[in-house]
């Protein structure tokens, strides 16, 4: 009775599973492994992509296009990305610090010039009000 009940509950939410009792007859194989380190599990084959084919060449894996096999290793291919995100997160810092060292230069010697935005912003409405009682006077 409790399983009739039980099992009209799991109908009515949705979480009735069906499995047997006997266990299955497939043969289950290991998973393959390195053959210099059994504990390695063997890394899935990629096909690498252009861009991969030049993070590739960049980081050093290999020395030319031509080099590199149509199917390689994962973790190589994620190597080569992985070295070219940090090369170009890098590039993209040094920019960051050489613009903003640049606008701090200009920052200052507008200072010791003595102009300003506020300046700027108030020389701008003169000149636009002169040209508009010149127009409209």
């Amino acid at each position: 009775m409790n399983t009739i009940i039980s099992i009209r509950r799991g109908i009515a939410n949705g979480t009735v599973r069906m499995s047997s009792s006997t266990p299955s007859k497939t043969p289950q194989t290991a998973p393959p492994t390195h053959p210099k380190n059994p504990a390695i599990m063997e890394q899935p084959k990629m096909s690498p992509t252009a861009l991969d084919r030049i993070f590739l060449t960049w980081s050093g894996q290999f020395k030319s296009k031509a080099d590199i096999p149509s199917i390689i290793a994962g973790d190589v291919v994620h190597k080569a990305r992985n070295y070219a995100r940090i090369r170009i997160n890098l590039g993209f810092l040094l920019i960051a610090a050489v613009g903003s060292g640049i606008f701090i230069y200009l920052g200052r010697k507008d200072v010791k010039e003595g102009r300003s935005i506020e300046k700027q912003n108030l020389e701008w409405h003169r000149q636009v009000n002169e040209e508009h009682k010149r127009s409209s006077g």
